[in-house]
């Protein structure tokens, strides 16, 4: 592991602890006075004293090695994925300057984009109830992820990245449910967690549920990948954050979690995000709890979605930042999830964004496993389209599009029709004389998972599945007899839904599903019954 130098130990906080912004100066290339170099250095809050030179893409190790040591600098690590050198002056330094002879050197190389100090990332968020009982879950009912359980519990082709303290992959409620992952901190196969954080958020996205064992995760079959970039003290630099994200891009995340933020704008690591989006993942993370309206990277880039918390009663927890860069929001205050047992406790809770985004993710996680052929864009638009509006009408700065809705969410997914059988070549027949043909009533689709949802005191849905893409029909009403109230749609799905409203409270209703395929194929499903709320 590297070591971090005390005097510029800093803070850039994991959900919960600002950074001030890290000014930036700007130094004129000698060999083109119209291109300059991005450079920061003297930032104002402290880094570690290593630097990353940014190159333009495409350059090989060999050039960026020869720029650096060229300037007295010497080579740390290289990102090929985003073009980076991790860097250390080969002599202390007073400050975090670099020494004018360097910054010369640098200045006339033409492959040089960026030379930006190493800003350190810390995580401070601690248990704020140890003995949290499990059954008072409020977030997992306050979300409505049991209506969503009942079309997916997640999928285990489906990954989760979680960028964070490691994992710990060994608790009775963790095994078996992560693939490998790595440790950018030390630099070795082995992300275990060593404070706890990580450990937290990955049993919000993905503990083992209904094993009769603690807690209840949102997406139980959705695999986790810890990759460890903040260390024992919940610190890690900008460069080890970049370096995790280009890492799991590259082994197979389909969905980064990044549970930390800072007001700092570092180049490196918005490389990174940028890499990451091109590859096709979706990238979610915390907006930071400082109750500021000072925009916080990652969550502020366009391509990332940035959450904010929310407690119990839908209201806006008030550590939770706020801005243009809040996409969405979620349960945040006192979540239970499982905790790295050697910290004394195999569960706790913790309050603040982090645990909202391990939400967001999560949900983002039960939308991809009906489709995995949806893109980025159209999961984010799930997401924000299905949210509960909260505070001013439509979007605002405090809740974004809305409250997560996991249930809402999974609803809006069409599940891909089946493939089509495979055709096979017609064979030649012997010409004969025709026969009359009979006629032939055309089959109706076949109805499964006829179902009664999201059922309040004036509505309810009514979702099923069709064996092929058809029109969708409930009649239905207060006696057996039906046809009094009907409700249709003629658009083709293969799980179709009619949502009722204008209900009575506290009334059982009966219903009847039809359904017809684009063949005029009719089916007719059982008559079923639900009730309403009081």
């Amino acid at each position: 592991m590297r070591t971090t130098r005390g005097a510029f130990a800093a803070l850039i906080v994991v959900a919960m602890v600002g950074v001030a912004h890290i000014p930036a100066a700007s130094a004129v290339r000698a060999s083109d006075t119209s291109d300059a170099l991005s450079v920061q250095l003297a930032p104002s809050n402290p880094t570690t004293g290593d630097f990353m030179l940014g190159f333009e893409p495409g350059t090989d190790v060999a050039t960026a090695h020869d720029t650096a040591m060229r300037a007295g600098l010497v080579p740390v690590r290289w990102n090929q994925a985003i073009s980076t050198l991790l860097v250390r002056p080969a002599h202390a330094q007073d400050g975090s300057a670099l020494p004018q002879h360097a910054l010369d050197t640098l200045e006339v190389s033409a492959a040089l984009r960026y030379v930006h100090a190493d800003v350190i990332f810390e995580g401070s968020s601690a248990p704020d109830d140890p003995e949290y009982v499990a059954s008072q879950q409020w977030a997992v009912d306050t979300i409505d992820a049991p209506s969503a359980w009942d079309t997916t519990t997640g999928s285990d082709t489906v990954i989760v990245g979680v960028l964070d303290t490691g994992l710990d992959m060994g608790h009775p409620d963790i095994d078996g449910t992560w693939v490998a992952g790595y440790d950018i901190v030390n630099d070795d196969a082995d992300p275990s967690d060593d404070h706890g954080h990580g450990t937290h958020i990955s049993g919000i996205i993905g503990a083992h549920t209904n094993n009769t064992t603690g807690v209840a995760s949102i997406g139980h079959e959705t695999m986790l990948m810890p990759v460890k970039v903040l260390d024992s003290s919940n610190i890690g630099s900008a460069a080890d954050i970049a370096d995790g994200i280009t890492w799991a891009a590259d082994h197979g995340a389909h969905i980064l979690n990044l549970s930390f933020s800072s007001t700092s704008d570092v180049p490196a690591v918005k490389d990174a995000i940028d890499y990451a989006d091109a590859a096709g993942l979706l990238l979610i993370a915390a907006v930071g709890n400082n109750n500021s309206t000072q925009p916080r990277y990652p969550a502020a880039y366009d391509n990332v979605v940035g959450v904010g918390a929310t407690d119990r009663f839908d209201r806006h927890f008030m550590l939770s930042n706020r801005g243009d860069f809040v996409a969405v929001s979620a349960p945040g205050v006192s979540i239970q999830s499982t905790e790295w047992r050697d910290s004394g406790n195999s569960y706790s809770s913790r309050t603040g964004t982090s645990t909202a985004a391990a939400h967001v993710s999560a949900v983002a996680a039960l939308v991809l496993a009906i489709d995995d052929t949806q893109t980025s864009d159209d999961v984010r638009t799930i997401l924000e389209n299905t949210g509960v509006d909260l505070g001013d009408p439509g979007y605002d700065h405090k809740f974004g599009h809305g409250r997560l809705d996991a249930a809402a969410a999974v609803d809006e997914v069409e599940a891909p029709p089946p493939p089509p059988p495979p055709t096979s070549t017609p064979q030649p027949s012997p010409t004969s004389q025709p026969s009359p043909t009979p006629t032939v009533e055309a089959s109706g689709p076949t109805l499964t998972n006829i179902r009664a949802r999201r059922i309040r005191s004036s509505s309810a849905r009514i979702q099923w599945d069709c064996s092929e893409p058809c029109t969708a029909q409930v009649e239905y009403g207060t006696t057996s007899a039906l046809g009094t109230l009907s409700s249709k749609n003629s658009s083709l799905s293969t799980r179709p839904k009619r949502n009722l409203s204008g209900l009575s409270s506290d009334t059982t209703y009966y219903y009847q599903v039809l359904s017809e395929n684009d063949t005029g194929g009719l089916s007719v499903g059982p008559i079923k019954t639900f009730t309403t709320k009081d």
